[in-house]
């Protein structure tokens, strides 16, 4: 496979859709806290993704009319927002993704709801440390002549505790 280089116009549309889709993204995290519902979340990205000139990527997908996708606790990714509210505790994750000028972009996080006010969750708080660092393990192979395989391998490692 050969990959095309690509325009600074190009790469200036990906940069902006990233951007939207980190903003946005910024807007939820921030917005987490015990009592808000799903809802309210995905109403906030939607919001923001198009107040910023772009649209949601998941909406582009046949049948699925939500700019994000949410879990909570022990669901699996790519939940559907429903009318459901957060508790101290609870382990929350969204996907989240624009599209800018053409260019699709999508991030995703997870965090702790009511973290900073005390509430301490020791297996969940070690789920989220692994997930993070087997997040920089592999940008850090993200580079150039190493393969998927590489970046897998470094993120495993960390995964099953031995990096």
């Amino acid at each position: 496979m050969s990959l095309v280089p690509r325009s600074k116009s190009q790469l200036e549309l990906m940069r902006k859709s990233g951007l939207v889709t980190a903003k946005a993204l910024k807007a939820v995290l921030e917005a987490i806290k015990p009592g808000i519902s799903l809802l309210e979340l995905e109403k906030i990205a939607n919001s923001e993704i198009t107040k910023l000139g772009a649209q949601p990527s998941f909406k582009t997908v046949p049948g699925y009319s939500w700019a994000t996708c949410l879990t909570v606790n022990n669901e699996v990714v790519h939940g559907i927002p429903r009318p459901i509210t957060l508790k101290e505790g609870d382990l929350f994750s969204i996907d989240i993704g624009a599209v800018f000028g053409g260019w699709h972009t999508d991030a995703a996080w997870s965090v702790l709801v009511g973290h900073e006010s005390g509430v301490k969750s020791h297996e969940k708080e070690k789920f989220l440390k692994a997930g993070e660092e087997a997040l920089w393990q592999g940008i850090a192979q993200a580079r150039s002549g190493n393969k998927i395989g590489d970046i897998v391998a470094s993120m495993q490692r960390v995964v099953e505790g031995v990096g």
